[in-house]
């Protein structure tokens, strides 16, 4: 499955963000083991760089990779809304790919998943693999 993997970077304090990347780099590597191919968009197509990307050309690279995958995999841990993610879950569902959201344990009572076709709860990254691995499996 080729796996398109959304997640909220924008207005995230430098320690977040800092904290964030290994995260993103574990849950590919995990789906990757598993046969999957992803796509992380900081990692992909800016090559993690701190620089700005335009709106524009970020909404351009959005849409072209997403026309290209399978799946959504929506990376959620945090609970401060996320207006890029939300239109990469959007847009995704509405050109018909699979939505998955991956909901840390401690967000689960704030999160709606009425878009989602299917929520992932963990508890920690090692969770988080160990149910990656039987959700994704072949």
């Amino acid at each position: 499955m080729r796996i398109y993997i959304a997640y909220k970077l924008s207005k995230l304090p430098d320690n977040e963000k800092q904290a964030l990347r290994p995260k993103l780099e574990a849950i590919s590597a995990e789906l990757t083991r598993l046969g999957n191919e992803t796509f992380i968009m900081g990692r992909d197509a800016q090559s993690w760089t701190k620089e700005h990307t335009s709106s524009i050309r970020t909404m351009s690279l959005i849409l072209k990779h997403l026309n290209s995958y399978d799946a959504v995999l929506a990376f959620i841990d945090s609970d401060v809304a996320s207006l890029g993610m939300s239109f990469e879950i959007f847009y995704g569902k509405l050109i018909g790919k699979k939505v998955i959201y991956l909901v840390n344990s401690e967000l689960k009572n704030s999160v709606k998943s009425l878009i989602a076709n299917e929520t992932i709860i963990y508890n920690d990254m090692s969770d988080l693999s160990v149910k990656l691995a039987q959700r994704f499996s072949r």
